[in-house]
């Protein structure tokens, strides 16, 4: 998995801007969504008459509340184009340079593999790759930012019910290191029956004549 890493790493160094870039505007939006949580339980006191204040300052909450969901709308929209316009740019070098390691491979080695295969590693394989290049250290900083927010305002509130959720970590990462390997373990599985779906619809492809 190290290894894999720094594999990943050596895509991901060329677009570190980018990927800044699209982890602050993962933690705006998720900062966003923090601070409508905590309007929205205070509008909900306002309109239930917990807490008594004027008809000005509940118009003033919702507006305020509306104004929040339309900027964690804009700042996905906007994460979402430059994942986008990124992971288009690392997937064309990966499948660049996968095809020429193909050019240039023996001869003999290329042919173990059906060209099915070879294609499906070319298109679905590099897809997948440059996905997790853009978005794994991202979405890792994000994530965390995530419970530790949402542990401290938890804590503020209720510091026994954040205990509690506590208690329930070791289980999970318990649970997860088990999930991660058999995670692992079946993308690898259905890698290998994509290759060989890709496999037959090209030898069909290729010979349709035969076949009809």
């Amino acid at each position: 998995m190290i290894q894999e890493l720094r594999w990943i790493y050596r895509y991901a160094r060329k677009y570190r801007h980018q990927i800044v870039v699209y982890m602050l505007l993962g933690l705006g939006a998720a900062a966003l969504a923090l601070a409508a949580s905590l309007l929205s339980r205070s509008l909900t006191s306002a309109v239930l008459g917990e807490a008594q204040q004027p008809l000005e300052d509940v118009v003033f909450l919702g507006a305020l509340y509306i104004l929040l969901g339309l900027a964690a709308i804009g700042m996905n929209a906007l994460n979402g184009r430059v994942a986008a316009k990124v992971n288009v740019k690392v997937q064309n070098e990966v499948q660049g340079d996968i095809f020429r390691q193909f050019l240039r491979a023996d001869w003999q080695s290329i042919q173990k593999f059906h060209s099915g295969d070879l294609l499906n590693r070319l298109t679905a394989d590099a897809r997948a790759v440059s996905a997790s290049v853009f978005s794994l250290l991202p979405n890792l900083v994000i994530r965390l930012f995530q419970f530790a927010a949402s542990l401290g305002l938890i804590l503020y509130y209720d510091p026994v019910m954040a205990c509690l959720a506590l208690l329930s970590a070791p289980v999970m990462l318990l649970a997860s290191h088990t999930l991660m390997s058999g995670m692992r373990r079946h993308q690898q599985e259905v890698r290998q029956a994509s290759s060989r779906l890709m496999s037959y619809q090209e030898e069909s492809i290729q010979n349709v004549q035969s076949i009809k």
